[in-house]
């Protein structure tokens, strides 16, 4: 997820998303759960 996504994404599921995003891809204000990238 986009950190200025036009969806509305519920608290749990962006902190969740956030916690589980590797650094270097959070540092470019880009939010994926590792899991993701691993079934992309």
């Amino acid at each position: 997820m986009d950190a200025e996504s036009y969806r509305h994404v519920r608290e749990p599921m962006k902190q969740l998303t956030m916690s589980e995003t590797p650094e270097e891809i959070a540092a470019m204000n880009v939010f994926i759960r590792e899991r993701s990238l691993a079934t992309a």
